[in-house]
């Protein structure tokens, strides 16, 4: 009996321990002032990197709390992929960014971790084309919910 008990206490401070990170995250709706004020927030960096105004196609946005997670792609507001000619990377260096632009390596890629302060967003890291996955140890560098950066995006 005593070691039913003990197990039934251990599940349970298990289950309990594991909780405050299992919470479901959101997406906010398109049109939603939480999704317009998250693309505000990127969009100012963004625009600044690449040297022309952007919109973003999200492949995840994911809020939980005072957190966010964002993976997606700048382009121009006309839907035509960013001109890479006019990015300050470019501007800085542009027989590298030259080189590559026709390796293929720069596609517009945009991934950020932002945290909630009082009512304004703070972008933590942004990252712009990004060749790997960097982001699966934000939990540790920045205290991050796990499950906001660690579920696959689909």
């Amino acid at each position: 009996m005593r070691a039913i008990l003990l197990l039934v206490l251990l599940i349970g401070f298990t289950v309990v321990a594991g909780a405050g990170d299992s919470a479901p995250y959101a997406t906010p709706a398109v049109g939603s002032a939480l999704r317009k004020q998250l693309m505000d927030t990127l969009r100012i960096p963004a625009e600044e990197h690449l040297g022309q105004a952007v919109v973003f196609k999200v492949s995840a946005l994911r809020v939980m709390g005072d957190w966010a997670f964002f993976l997606g792609t700048a382009i121009q507001p006309n839907g035509n992929p960013v001109d890479f000619r006019k990015s300050k990377a470019y501007r800085e260096n542009p027989r590298e960014t030259k080189s590559e632009i026709e390796a293929g390596m720069l596609y517009g890629g945009v991934d950020a971790l932002l945290k909630r302060e009082g009512n304004r967003w703070r972008i933590l890291v942004i990252t712009y084309d990004a060749s790997d996955v960097h982001w699966n140890d934000y939990d540790q560098k920045f205290g991050a919910p796990h499950r906001l950066i660690a579920d696959p995006i689909r």
